[in-house]
């Protein structure tokens, strides 16, 4: 049996899964830690033209930028999602490609994208009804079905694509008019 212990420290969070009474993870969440899918508005510090990286600033730490061929100058506001937390002595790392995950779909600012979990058992009616409940979307966002949604009807579906891509579109939105650097989503707890 699984437990889940949560204890307010006092800048933060200690969380403890206990499993048939043994501890099989411990946690600490910082108050205001830079997290693994949080969103930002960035202001680019330094470019590492050979590597094709930058480093950029969002205001709580600088975070290692990789471009993916995109040429950035130093001083230009960019929307980054923390990719990999800070560890040790390694910044956090951040991409330019930004996804939001839910139960049943992941999306991505990839317009166009869909493509199906490995472990999921998709049957071609299935894969024909999602792409044909995505489409409406496929213009501006691409999604990734996950193993969950092959049990997932087109209505559960077309539900959650709703309320990511109107998610995203509220941060992209906000991205827009925000000065960098700013925190423009925060990533799900450690514990979820």
């Amino acid at each position: 049996m699984l437990k889940l212990i949560l204890s307010g420290q006092e800048n933060g969070l200690l969380c403890v899964l206990l499993e048939n009474g043994k501890a099989i993870r411990l946690a600490r969440q910082e108050e205001e830690s830079v997290r693994l899918g949080d969103i930002y508005r960035a202001r680019v510090q330094t470019v590492l033209s050979g590597v094709r990286s930058a480093f950029a600033d969002i205001g709580e730490c600088r975070v290692y930028l990789s471009t993916a061929g995109r040429k950035l100058k130093k001083g230009e506001e960019v929307t980054v999602q923390i990719s990999q937390e800070a560890q040790g002595l390694k910044l956090a790392s951040a991409s330019g490609e930004l996804s939001l995950a839910g139960k049943y779909l992941v999306l991505e600012t990839n317009p166009g994208l869909l493509a199906f979990s490995r472990r999921g058992e998709f049957s071609l009616p299935q894969k024909q009804e999602a792409e044909k409940v995505l489409a409406p979307w496929k213009e501006s966002f691409g999604f990734i079905a996950r193993t969950q949604a092959a049990c997932a009807s087109g209505e559960e579906l077309k539900a959650e694509a709703f309320r990511l891509a109107e998610q995203m579109e509220q941060i992209l939105s906000r991205a827009e008019h925000s000065p960098s650097p700013t925190r423009l989503f925060s990533g799900p707890p450690v514990w979820q």
